[in-house]
């Protein structure tokens, strides 16, 4: 296990990874990114089980990954997938397990 100081540091190369993955218009690697900081901010205690089992569903169906955001305990997940019908079909299997739903073309 990492000490909490070695996953805060690791946190904050994600961003600028994503970054350049982002402009890079590589979608593997920004998933991979948002998976492993969702390991992270799991690590912190922020995320809920609910939440891992949503990211679970996600990447089990399609997605390149997917992370919690907004200030954790709560907030909202976001899985980023291939294309619309991935997302609706994860939208679809998580019916009674979220609140709302969208799906945003990036």
């Amino acid at each position: 296990n990492r000490s909490i100081r070695q996953n805060m540091r690791a946190l904050g190369k994600l961003g600028p990874a994503f970054r350049k993955a982002f402009l890079a218009h590589d979608a593997e690697s920004c998933g991979e990114y948002f998976n492993q900081a969702q390991e992270i901010l799991a690590s912190f205690d922020i995320s809920t089980d609910k939440i891992d089992s949503l990211c679970e569903l996600a990447n089990q169906n399609g997605a390149f990954g997917a992370k919690l955001s907004g200030g954790g305990l709560g907030g909202i997940v976001i899985a980023l997938v291939p294309d619309p019908t991935v997302g609706q079909k994860i939208i679809n299997l998580a019916q009674g397990q979220i609140a709302h739903a969208w799906i945003e073309e990036i």
